[in-house]
């Protein structure tokens, strides 16, 4: 899913300049958040408290891509 959230989001802004950074950025915090849940799960730490982030993220990504799909 996050593969093709960064082809929609991909390509070039009218200036020419590629605007995948910022969604590459936040899918690597998304994977970040996900590997310390399950990191968490072993360690006994707040799995929900992560979950909301990851969560948050998500939307933000998704927010995002729906900006430039339009």
């Amino acid at each position: 899913m996050c593969n093709n959230l960064i082809r929609l989001k991909g390509g070039d802004d009218v200036d020419g300049s590629s605007n995948t950074n910022e969604a590459e950025s936040i899918i690597g915090a998304v994977n970040f958040e996900l590997s310390s849940v399950e990191e968490s799960a072993t360690d006994g730490v707040d799995i929900i408290q992560k979950l909301r982030i990851v969560n948050s993220q998500i939307l933000q990504l998704l927010d995002e891509t729906e900006r430039y799909v339009q």
